[in-house]
């Protein structure tokens, strides 16, 4: 719905500013993915047991990590020379 399309919007202005460099399609499919990922689990937590829930917002959080981390913060230019230099 709207509140959802709004979220990704949020979510693509924010990933915007960690990673100037992203390229727009893949920057919105980020979003649309992070915020679909966690639509799903916020809403299992929601009906979850009280043990469930913490652990359930744990796995989201490093889901999120792993899938973002790579995309939002890129390898400093120095770090990739120096790799290329030891290959």
């Amino acid at each position: 719905g709207q509140l959802f399309e709004s979220f990704v919007d949020r979510l693509d202005v924010l990933f915007a500013s960690r990673n100037p460099r992203l390229a727009t399609r893949d920057r919105r499919r980020a979003a649309l993915v992070a915020a679909s990922i966690g639509q799903v689990l916020l809403a299992r937590r929601a009906r979850a047991q009280a043990a469930e829930k913490k652990p359930l917002v744990d796995d989201l959080r490093r889901i999120l990590l792993a899938y973002l981390q790579p995309l939002l913060e890129p390898e400093a230019p120095t770090a990739k020379r120096q790799r290329g230099k030891m290959t």
